[in-house]
Protein backbone atom coordinates (compact mmCIF):
# COMPACT_ATOMS: atom_id res chain seq x y z
CA UNK A 1 0.00 0.00 0.00
CA UNK A 2 1.34 3.71 -0.65
CA UNK A 3 0.54 6.59 0.84
CA UNK A 4 -0.18 9.89 -1.25
CA UNK A 5 -0.81 12.78 1.58
CA UNK A 6 1.68 13.80 4.86
CA UNK A 7 0.70 16.38 7.30
CA UNK A 8 3.58 18.34 8.26
CA UNK A 9 3.63 21.83 11.11
CA UNK A 10 4.85 24.49 9.79
CA UNK A 11 8.13 25.22 11.96
CA UNK A 12 9.37 28.23 9.80
CA UNK A 13 8.87 30.04 6.64
CA UNK A 14 11.75 28.23 4.77
CA UNK A 15 11.26 24.58 6.27
CA UNK A 16 7.87 25.35 5.08
CA UNK A 17 8.62 25.29 1.99
CA UNK A 18 11.38 23.50 1.67
CA UNK A 19 9.39 20.21 2.87
CA UNK A 20 7.23 20.99 -0.40
CA UNK A 21 9.84 20.40 -2.29
CA UNK A 22 11.01 17.30 -0.56
CA UNK A 23 7.42 16.00 -0.92
CA UNK A 24 7.16 17.13 -4.54
CA UNK A 25 10.67 14.65 -5.36
CA UNK A 26 8.54 11.96 -3.19
CA UNK A 27 5.39 12.29 -5.07
CA UNK A 28 3.48 13.47 -2.32
CA UNK A 29 0.70 16.29 -0.99
CA UNK A 30 1.30 17.95 1.76
CA UNK A 31 -1.66 18.68 4.42
CA UNK A 32 -0.25 22.25 6.21
CA UNK A 33 -0.35 22.74 10.17
CA UNK A 34 0.80 26.34 10.92
CA UNK A 35 1.08 26.56 14.93
CA UNK A 36 1.78 30.63 14.76
CA UNK A 37 -1.94 30.83 13.73
CA UNK A 38 -3.46 29.82 17.40
CA UNK A 39 -1.96 29.28 20.73
CA UNK A 40 -3.25 26.30 22.73
CA UNK A 41 -2.36 27.41 25.92
CA UNK A 42 -4.29 30.05 25.93
CA UNK A 43 -7.19 29.36 23.32
CA UNK A 44 -6.72 32.41 21.25
CA UNK A 45 -6.54 32.17 17.37
CA UNK A 46 -4.79 34.82 14.84
CA UNK A 47 -6.27 34.61 11.68
CA UNK A 48 -4.60 37.88 10.69
CA UNK A 49 -1.35 35.70 10.36
CA UNK A 50 -2.71 33.00 7.97
CA UNK A 51 -1.62 35.47 4.95
CA UNK A 52 1.56 35.10 5.90
CA UNK A 53 1.77 31.22 6.01
CA UNK A 54 -0.30 30.58 3.15
CA UNK A 55 1.24 33.39 1.02
CA UNK A 56 4.61 31.36 0.68
CA UNK A 57 3.27 27.94 0.17
CA UNK A 58 -0.27 28.16 -1.98
CA UNK A 59 1.09 28.35 -5.19
CA UNK A 60 3.48 24.91 -4.71
CA UNK A 61 2.22 22.17 -6.95
CA UNK A 62 2.62 19.68 -3.79
CA UNK A 63 0.30 21.78 -1.45
CA UNK A 64 -3.01 19.76 -0.75
CA UNK A 65 -4.14 21.72 1.88
CA UNK A 66 -4.32 23.04 5.31
CA UNK A 67 -5.49 22.41 8.80
CA UNK A 68 -6.82 25.46 11.14
CA UNK A 69 -6.84 23.66 14.28
CA UNK A 70 -6.66 20.33 16.08
CA UNK A 71 -8.50 19.40 19.06
CA UNK A 72 -9.95 23.01 19.61
CA UNK A 73 -12.37 21.56 22.89
CA UNK A 74 -8.76 21.29 24.50
CA UNK A 75 -7.81 24.42 24.13
CA UNK A 76 -10.66 26.18 24.40
CA UNK A 77 -10.79 27.89 21.02
CA UNK A 78 -15.17 28.67 19.89
CA UNK A 79 -16.51 27.97 16.96
CA UNK A 80 -16.66 31.48 16.25
CA UNK A 81 -13.13 31.54 16.45
CA UNK A 82 -12.75 28.43 14.45
CA UNK A 83 -14.74 30.08 11.48
CA UNK A 84 -12.48 32.80 11.65
CA UNK A 85 -9.28 30.88 11.09
CA UNK A 86 -11.49 29.09 8.36
CA UNK A 87 -12.78 32.77 6.46
CA UNK A 88 -8.80 33.84 7.06
CA UNK A 89 -7.57 30.42 5.27
CA UNK A 90 -10.16 30.66 2.20
CA UNK A 91 -9.94 34.34 1.41
CA UNK A 92 -6.02 33.94 1.30
CA UNK A 93 -6.10 30.91 -0.74
CA UNK A 94 -9.56 29.58 -1.91
CA UNK A 95 -8.23 27.03 -4.50
CA UNK A 96 -7.51 24.38 -1.36
CA UNK A 97 -9.10 22.84 1.21
CA UNK A 98 -9.29 23.76 5.13
CA UNK A 99 -9.67 21.30 7.30
CA UNK A 100 -10.27 20.80 11.10
CA UNK A 101 -9.22 18.09 13.55
CA UNK A 102 -12.14 17.82 16.03
CA UNK A 103 -10.41 15.23 18.28
CA UNK A 104 -13.09 15.39 20.77
CA UNK A 105 -14.63 12.46 18.74
CA UNK A 106 -16.83 10.61 21.87
CA UNK A 107 -18.73 13.97 22.04
CA UNK A 108 -18.89 15.05 18.68
CA UNK A 109 -22.84 15.10 17.02
CA UNK A 110 -23.99 14.80 20.82
CA UNK A 111 -26.41 17.63 21.74
CA UNK A 112 -22.85 19.89 22.82
CA UNK A 113 -21.18 19.58 19.60
CA UNK A 114 -19.61 23.21 19.08
CA UNK A 115 -19.01 22.23 15.32
CA UNK A 116 -21.33 23.90 12.88
CA UNK A 117 -21.60 25.03 9.21
CA UNK A 118 -18.31 27.40 8.12
CA UNK A 119 -15.35 25.91 10.25
CA UNK A 120 -13.71 23.54 7.59
CA UNK A 121 -14.10 21.98 4.47
CA UNK A 122 -12.92 18.55 5.17
CA UNK A 123 -13.03 16.97 8.91
CA UNK A 124 -10.39 15.21 10.18
CA UNK A 125 -10.67 12.57 12.77
CA UNK A 126 -7.68 11.34 14.68
CA UNK A 127 -9.24 8.66 17.05
CA UNK A 128 -6.49 7.49 19.82
CA UNK A 129 -5.96 4.04 19.78
CA UNK A 130 -8.77 2.22 21.31
CA UNK A 131 -7.83 -0.49 24.31
CA UNK A 132 -10.50 -3.10 24.87
CA UNK A 133 -8.75 -4.57 27.47
CA UNK A 134 -6.92 -8.05 26.89
CA UNK A 135 -9.33 -9.47 24.77
CA UNK A 136 -8.19 -7.09 22.70
CA UNK A 137 -4.45 -7.21 23.49
CA UNK A 138 -4.48 -3.81 25.44
CA UNK A 139 -1.19 -2.75 26.76
CA UNK A 140 -2.66 -1.58 29.76
CA UNK A 141 -5.77 -3.17 30.64
CA UNK A 142 -7.85 -0.54 29.99
CA UNK A 143 -11.50 -0.79 28.27
CA UNK A 144 -12.84 2.47 26.55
Amino acid sequence: MRFANVMKNAASPSNARNFLNAAQVCGLQVVYFFADTANYSTGVVYPNRVATWVNIVKDHPSLWGYVSVKEPSWSRISGAEIRSLYRAFKAADPNHPVMAMFGDVPHFGQSVNPYTAGMADVVLVNWYPVETARGGRSNSGTSY
